[in-house]
Formats: C-alpha cells, structure tokens, sequence
C-alpha cells in the first residue's frame, strides 16, 4: 500500500480550516493506517473518520476538495521551512516555544518506550522556557 501524503495533508488542513481539533484526526488517521490497515491516502477513509469524530462529513469533503494543490505544496515548503529553522534532521521533529521566544528543538528520540521520563523533560523544558521569559 502507498501512501500519498498529500491526501492527508489535505485533511489534515481542511480539519484545522474548520477550526476543529487537527490532532485528534492525526491520531484516529494514525489508528486507521498503522493499527487497523485502512489507507490514509484515501479521502474515503478520512471522510468516515471524520464523520466518527461527530463531525459534518458534507462540511468536511467541502473544505477538504477546496484546498488546492498549489495550497498543499506551500503547507509543506513552510513545514520544510520551518523544519530547517528548528534545526529538524528529518520526521517526527519537535519543538517547544514560548510567546515570542525562539523554538527550541526537542530531542525526543531517547525518549522513545520511556513515557515517563519524556513527561519529566518535557516538564522541565515547559519549567525553563517560562521561568526565563
């Protein structure tokens, strides 16, 4: 199965246009394609996911067939622009800002298996970051 990320770009972009939670569709995409081998590259599938999520399925597709790929191909060179500011050497790449402060990487990677302590770090970043704002 091949995943065209352009299709759930475009979802992913239509859910946060609606102003409706863009994570909570990352995850149940996520769930869909890694857990229960639906393909994320398919708008009927992101379509029923939505809908699941109780939201408008007709307000949905709308949105997600108005996006244009010329929109689609700017959301990923800001995203690669961005990855390169944060200092990102590839995906998943995270970052944690703070009012107008710089983002600052977060080096996740250890992290991985370990909730616990990546709960620890993270509150100690959040701790640090607003303690010298």
């Amino acid at each position: 199965m091949a995943l065209d990320s352009v299709v759930p770009i475009k979802a992913m972009m239509a859910i946060k246009q609606l102003k409706h939670n863009d994570l909570e569709l990352l995850l149940a995409m996520q769930i869909a394609h890694f857990e229960q081998g639906q393909c994320a590259a398919e708008p009927q599938v992101l379509f029923t996911l939505v809908e699941k999520m109780g939201f408008s399925k007709i307000i949905f597709s709308e949105a997600y067939y108005a996006i244009t790929l010329e929109q689609v191909h700017r959301h990923i060179q800001q995203a690669r622009m961005r990855l390169r500011a944060l200092g990102g050497q590839g995906l998943p790449a995270m970052g944690l800002g703070f009012q107008d402060k710089q983002v600052k990487p977060l080096k996740h990677e250890e992290f991985y298996g370990r909730e616990s302590e990546w709960i620890h770090y993270l509150q100690y970043k959040l701790e640090s970051l607003i303690t010298t704002s």
